[in-house]
């Protein structure tokens, strides 16, 4: 299966997401790749401070988006069976990529209104390339409805909501030990959102 974060807005949490997701795949003993389409290589980054502290077998490669089916190909050689995807923002040519591999895409969006704004140029370049898609409300401030009028805002695009992940500084924590929530702190609420959605990203069958 291959799971693309994408975003054309910077700021998403596109990363953050996509890295825990990894972690939660690792945790059901899959054989998970993480694919790092961004020249800024957070993700990379990520994984070479986990592979510094204590190597689990995730798979992690930096690729050019055009030669991203290529290096597809040769995680599954591997023995990856998720390849979990991190796009740059104000890229149409890799998230074009790499909506077009994937079997899921899920698209970040922050509970604000330049966000809200931005995500009509997301979902429209992942209904043209006619995959499953997903959205995750990310980063929202606890204490407050925001979390409640973005999902009504997000509803007119008819794709499934199916998380929102509160902004926490634990992300940023387990984030600088190349680690995710779920192993930093694993009875949290920051947590238990990660796993919900999870099981909604996760769950779904490949093609």
């Amino acid at each position: 299966m291959i799971i693309a974060f994408v975003a054309q807005k910077g700021g998403t949490g596109k990363t953050t997401l996509a890295v825990n997701v990894a972690v939660c795949s690792l945790d059901k003993n899959r054989c998970t790749a993480l694919v790092d389409l961004d020249p800024q290589a957070s993700a990379s980054l990520w994984a070479s401070r986990r592979a510094s502290v204590e190597p689990d077998g995730l798979i992690s490669e930096v690729c050019h988006p055009p030669l991203l089916a290529r290096t597809l190909e040769r995680l599954r050689a591997r023995g990856a069976t998720l390849s979990v995807l991190d796009t740059p923002p104000q890229n149409a040519t890799a998230a074009t990529h790499a909506a077009a591999t994937a079997d899921l895409v899920v698209i970040p969006v922050r509970p604000s209104a330049f966000d809200l704004a931005a995500v009509v140029d997301t979902v429209n370049l992942v209904k043209a390339a006619h995959k499953p898609a997903l959205i995750v409300i990310n980063a929202v401030p606890a204490g407050s409805n925001v979390g409640e009028e973005a999902q009504a805002a997000l509803c007119e695009y008819g794709l499934p909501i199916v998380g929102r992940v509160g902004q926490r500084i634990i992300f940023q924590h387990a984030a600088a030990q190349g680690r995710g929530v779920i192993e930093m702190a694993p009875n949290s609420r920051a947590s238990e959102e990660i796993r919900a959605m999870c099981t909604h990203i996760l769950g779904r069958r490949s093609r």
